[in-house]
């Protein structure tokens, strides 16, 4: 009897030897290790998500929404939504290039934020007002005297709150417009320019600029956070946050570019992150026709891709 217990031991230890060094190996590799939670370490995580109606992949009916309505228009649109939580999309002539305008005061803001981190540059540090950055085109910074001293962190503030192209200017000062390059590089975005020159860019290709201050691609964590909370308070609620409770976040920017030569090609964007709760998306929508028309087509998309991911069951 205690012949056979010596050999049952022997047999445990034996066993119990060789799954520890199986264990050993399968981490030496990057093998999956079966324990207790971790048996499907080769399946994303978003499908064990508690609600599983929050990983939303069939977009047909809001495809064929969006479709619907761009049918309907005689102007030039181009349309572009992204689910986060899973990364399905639709694209609505998404390939039609605009003017970004002011679009592009989020990758400068992006390029500041850059500067901190490397140390470059600081929140308290100093630009003075002159009259060549004087712009009355939007924000209230212009009607400051020349000479008048403001910080980068309050300049930058008005830049994305206020979309305000006189602290636009001053920022430039501090940065370069390379600045914005390197961040269009590191997301892989296209620097295009339209006939006459003007640089141009597709709703697609900037909701990536969003993307990546989503998940923090660029950006530390906590300048990532920042930037799209100060995105979610600014002055321009008629586009996209137009049809969106005001209990919902929306994380925004706005772009215009006005024709002087015919108002009705002038350029209207708006592209940013909706954060319904759990089911957070991106839209970004561009538009050439007058303010007014513009305006109403903008909120029309959001409101038909509100409407579908808020109600989806």
């Amino acid at each position: 009897m205690q012949k056979v217990l010596g050999v049952i031991c022997l047999l445990s230890l034996t066993t119990n030897v060789y799954f520890i060094l199986a264990n050993q190996d399968s981490k030496k590799v990057g093998l999956p290790i079966a324990t207790e939670g971790s048996q499907y370490s080769f399946l994303s995580p978003r499908i064990f998500s508690e609600n599983q109606n929050n990983l939303i992949v069939n977009f047909v009916s809001l495809r064929k929404h969006m479709q619907q309505l761009s049918s309907q228009l005689s102007y030039k649109t181009s349309v572009y939504f992204e689910y986060l939580p899973t990364g399905a999309s639709i694209g609505i002539n998404e390939k039609n290039a605009f003017v970004p305008a002011s679009l592009l005061k989020t990758p400068l803001a992006m390029g500041i934020y850059k500067h901190y981190e490397s140390g470059e540059l600081k929140p308290s540090d100093t630009i003075i007002m002159d009259d060549v950055s004087r712009d009355r085109g939007f924000g209230k910074l212009w009607k400051l005297k020349s000479g008048t001293i403001i910080t980068v962190e309050q300049a930058l503030n008005h830049l994305i709150r206020e979309s305000d192209n006189t602290a636009q200017k001053l920022l430039l000062k501090k940065i370069s417009t390379e600045e914005i390059d390197k961040v269009f590089d590191a997301l892989d975005i296209p620097k295009v320019r339209d006939g006459d020159g003007e640089a141009v860019v597709t709703a697609k290709n900037y909701s990536s600029i969003l993307r990546c201050l989503y998940l923090s691609c660029y950006l530390s964590k906590s300048n990532s956070n920042q930037l799209l909370q100060q995105l979610s308070q600014t002055e321009f609620n008629d586009k996209l946050p137009a049809t969106i409770p005001s209990s919902i976040p929306v994380a925004h920017k706005i772009g215009e570019h006005p024709s002087m030569r015919n108002p009705e090609k002038s350029t209207f964007t708006d592209c940013g992150i909706i954060y319904v709760p759990k089911r957070p998306y991106i839209l970004c929508v561009m538009v050439e026709a007058d303010e007014s028309t513009s305006t109403s087509t903008i909120a029309s998309y959001s409101k038909i891709a509100f409407d579908y991911v808020q109600s989806y069951q």
